[in-house]
């Protein structure tokens, strides 16, 4: 084969190559927008379907917006979950007063997020955290301190060197779920057979209780549905509580009402 042949089919390859590459790129221009374009898409989405479920329950605003400060109001500022990071604040907060089987309570749900900034020698990177929760505040006598979650391997790694959580009468409950309360006394109260069994049978959610609020603390941002889910939940929790736990927590008249809910 000639050089001059040669050369030709060398051109010929070179074109297409260049060519590729210029569709390549363009491909994945546009692949990217249609990734941003679809995620914009589905957070507005999402927002309107949060809005729909807030005016359903009657909550009140302020809504859609920056709220920075967020970390440092009432309930917020019990739990260290806000207290992460830097450039905090909230995204999307509802809330109002709210009756659920006789139980008031003050009710947030809200978008929350915080930025963590870390140094790597002479490089620094900055990761975006957000996270969706519900605060749950009821008329209810509850100083204590409490948490409950699904029991994980660190937790059994922690019990082998004594630092155990809540050993209750049911073995299944006890291995199954980490508790931890400032009154163990209470937290036998609270969780008493029927309790345990209705946790037992269910997958509830980890919920923590801080100066009377319970936080429901999701692992990213949910949706409506899971709001939802998060208040029928708090619903099924309220009307498996001991008697004698609302009995000695609860305000007379909210007691009667929550034991006439019972039987509808």
């Amino acid at each position: 084969m000639s050089s001059t042949l040669l050369f030709a089919i060398e051109d010929v390859a070179s074109c297409f190559a260049g060519g590729a590459g210029v569709i390549g790129a363009i491909g994945f221009v546009a692949l990217l927008i249609y990734l941003v374009t679809k995620q914009t898409r589905l957070r507005r989405e999402r927002v309107e379907a949060l809005e729909k479920l807030a005016n359903d329950l009657g909550l009140g605003g302020p809504g859609i917006g920056w709220y920075e400060g967020f970390d440092e109001t009432a309930p917020a500022g019990k739990f260290e979950d806000f207290q992460v990071g830097h450039s905090r604040g909230a995204t999307w907060v509802r809330g109002s007063s709210i009756d659920i089987h006789g139980i008031c309570a003050d009710l947030v749900l809200a978008d929350y997020l915080y930025k963590v900034t870390s140094t790597y020698g002479k490089r620094r990177r900055t990761v975006t955290h957000e996270f969706s929760c519900l605060m749950w505040s009821p008329t209810m006598g509850l100083p204590e301190q409490l948490s409950l979650r699904e029991e994980g391997f660190f937790d059994r790694i922690s019990a082998l060197i004594g630092m155990d959580d809540i050993d209750f009468e049911s073995s299944e409950f006890s291995k199954r779920f980490h508790v931890k309360c400032s009154d163990e006394r209470a937290a036998y109260d609270l969780f008493d057979p029927r309790m345990m069994e209705w946790m037992l049978a269910t997958a509830p959610p980890s919920l923590d209780l801080r100066s009377g609020t319970f936080l429901f603390r999701g692992a990213g941002m949910w949706s409506a549905e899971e709001f939802a889910g998060i208040l029928r939940w708090i619903g099924d929790f309220i009307q498996h509580f001991p008697r004698h736990f609302v009995d000695s927590r609860v305000p007379k008249e909210d007691a009667l009402k929550w034991e006439a809910s019972l039987h509808k």
